[in-house]
């Protein structure tokens, strides 16, 4: 079995591939289910990360972030988006990912901004995207740190 540990050689930003995670959800499993799970498997992979998770599910009234946490090493807050899909043939590539549009940024822009106008000071933000690739064996993740701006200007 398979644990989420960083590989050797992700210390820094950017793009860092994570190891296959079993075991996957059941072929039944519907969206919102899925979207949790891989919101579980994002709070581990941040955690063994050495990230402080502070809220998952965060509400305000521009909206929900699935995952706020703590970066000590960058002493930056983290809002991280998670998308998490079904692959249906483990053998061609998709990118959940991709499903972080423009709307979407805009919105953890105002999200971010609203948390700091709450949680005065945060002094240094950013956004992440973690994408779960889920098959019948398991998760796959691809973590991009600093994907979009922060809203930064609070």
């Amino acid at each position: 079995m398979v644990t989420i540990d960083r590989p050797e050689g992700t210390s820094g930003g950017g793009l860092a591939h994570e190891p296959h995670v079993p075991p996957g959800p059941r072929p039944g499993t519907g969206t919102a289910e899925l979207g949790r799970i891989g919101e579980q498997i994002a709070c581990r992979l941040l955690d063994s990360r050495g990230y402080t998770v502070l809220w998952t599910n965060y509400r305000c009234p521009y909206g929900e972030a699935d995952i706020i946490c703590y970066d000590e090493s960058t002493e930056e807050v983290v809002f991280v988006e998670v998308k998490a899909r079904r692959a249906q043939d483990r053998h061609r590539a998709f990118w959940p990912e991709l499903a972080v549009d423009a709307a979407k940024r805009d919105r953890y822009r105002k999200i971010s901004r609203h948390f700091a106008r709450e949680h005065h000071p945060v002094r240094r933000m950013r956004c992440d995207v973690i994408a779960v690739q889920v098959d019948d064996l398991g998760a796959s993740l691809r973590h991009y740190r600093n994907a979009f701006p922060a809203g930064e200007g609070w």
